[in-house]
């Protein structure tokens, strides 16, 4: 199984991007617990190919985590009142001591 720490993915490799840690893996037969995204490789960048995946309840506010949005092609997290404009694709969320935890299933590619 090839790690992020490897050598670099190959185009077309289909993973899927774990949003609670922004780690990359290759897709697998049983889906990856909480929160991710399925996709491919391209140019050494994820590229989403469906929206936001798994079973979970969606974070409506988190006391604990700044609101804010996810780029996927960065692994960056940025507040809501960030000067910044996101970069696409994104998803917006919570991010957490435990992690990310998204707000919506979409997957934004406009900014």
């Amino acid at each position: 199984m090839q790690t992020e720490n490897q050598q670099p993915w190959q185009d077309g490799a289909e993973v899927f991007f774990i949003l609670a840690d922004q780690s990359i893996v290759p897709v697998q037969k049983h889906p990856p617990q909480g929160f991710y995204v399925k996709g491919i490789i391209q140019s050494n960048k994820f590229t989403p190919k469906s929206t936001v995946l798994g079973i979970g309840e969606l974070a409506k506010e988190s006391k604990d985590g700044r609101y804010g949005w996810l780029e996927l092609t960065s692994k960056k997290f940025y507040p809501m009142e960030s000067n910044r404009m996101a970069d696409t694709p994104f998803v917006k969320g919570y991010m957490t001591k435990a992690g990310f935890f998204p707000s919506v299933r979409e997957v934004s590619s406009q900014p």
